[in-house]
């Protein structure tokens, strides 16, 4: 398999991860929540949620990546954009359970700890990705 594919297939990986994780919180764990977010993200959107609030204590969230792509890789550069859809099943402390569905844009960056997030947006239904 060429280098480029790859890197591509690592950056999709990373994503995947990333993003599933990112999108996911345990209420009876936040720090451990907290600590699984900085463990996939780099750059200024760790330092934003590193230095930000505590995830809230009141909802667990189970995410799933339901597809993902790679829109755009810079080997040279080591960068890439992922584009996902991920369910997110929230329980709220009362136990009421609701299904969301996001569209989610990242930017990653390769590093001597592999790929990570160095930023996120949600994409609106509609929008181009």
């Amino acid at each position: 398999m060429p280098d480029r594919a790859r890197s591509r297939d690592a950056a999709l990986a990373a994503g995947r991860q990333a993003l599933g994780r990112l999108t996911s919180t345990d209420a009876a764990r936040p720090d451990a929540t907290r600590a699984g977010w900085l463990a996939v993200t780099a750059g200024p959107l760790h330092d934003q949620l590193a230095a930000g609030p505590a995830p809230d204590p009141g909802v667990t969230a189970r995410s799933t990546v339901t597809e993902a792509a790679v829109t755009a890789l810079d080997t040279g550069a080591g960068t890439a954009r992922v584009i996902a859809v991920v369910r997110v099943d929230l329980t709220q402390a009362a136990g009421a359970v609701t299904t969301d569905r996001r569209r989610l844009a990242a930017t990653l960056t390769r590093g001597p700890g592999g790929w990570k997030v160095t930023a996120l947006t949600a994409v609106p239904v509609g929008a181009p990705g």
